[in-house]
């Protein structure tokens, strides 16, 4: 079965001869992913479908171009450069009725509201997907010049309704290597209202942790908005040279 849009000549009673043979063949696109693709250095050169957007599994001279430093060769990354924060939210269960996403000269803010009927949406947070923005070499606003050359110091995450999301996997932090105190601001923040809380486990928060890159900036991690911060290790991210702050 062949769809094709209103007003092109293929649209049906505009074009009732279409032959078959002039359809092109569906089975010739590219294979789609389900689930979160891994590196895989055999697959080099190669392309996939993955939440809607193409991928490819990168060499090392492709890794390095895209400033995707310190990832193995065969790492998956979305071929589109253009930075999307809607994207770095993955709904692997459910879905969100209204998620907000910034970026302003310092910070990257996504705001995640829970869903109007109640349920609670699991997700995963993807920075590979917001990597643009930290890069050095891909200045993305204006006021780069005032702002160590655009690299954003400081990333927010917001729940703004009771437990609006349940947070599987935290994925990609090693991008997270520019992050350092504005102030008396925090470097990166789980950000909450009302006593809210997301639903991360101890065992997502420490994995968050392995994935940091070591920094030798004043970088500060308040992760209280996780339900897990209280069991979690910090010590992990301690000994990389940040801050945790769990109470």
């Amino acid at each position: 079965m062949a769809i094709y849009s209103r007003g092109s000549n293929d649209y049906i009673g505009q074009n009732l001869n279409k032959k078959w043979s002039d359809i092109v063949d569906l089975t010739d696109v590219l294979p789609v992913l389900t689930t979160y693709p891994t590196a895989d250095p055999s697959k080099i050169g190669k392309k996939f479908m993955y939440r809607g957007i193409e991928w490819k599994y990168f060499s090392k001279e492709e890794l390095i171009d895209m400033s995707l430093v310190g990832f193995p060769p065969g790492f998956p990354a979305p071929v589109s450069d253009t930075p999307d924060v809607s994207n770095i939210l993955n709904v692997v269960d459910g879905k969100i009725s209204l998620h907000f996403s910034k970026l302003d000269v310092y910070d990257a803010h996504v705001q995640i509201y829970g869903n109007s009927d109640g349920t609670v949406p699991k997700i995963e947070i993807d920075f590979l997907f917001l990597r643009k923005v930290f890069m050095p070499n891909r200045l993305t606003n204006s006021l780069s010049d005032n702002n160590n050359n655009g690299k954003k110091t400081a990333v927010y995450i917001y729940s703004v309704a009771p437990v609006s999301a349940n947070v599987t996997a935290i994925r990609n932090a090693a991008l997270l290597y520019t992050l350092e105190d504005y102030g008396t601001r925090k470097s990166f923040n789980f950000a909450t209202n009302d006593n809210n809380k997301f639903n991360i486990s101890a065992e997502v928060l420490n994995d968050f942790f392995k994935q940091l890159p070591s920094t030798t900036k004043t970088a500060t991690l308040d992760v209280r908005g996780a339900t897990g911060a209280a069991t979690c290790t910090p010590s992990i991210a301690q000994a990389k040279g940040y801050t945790v702050i769990t109470t």
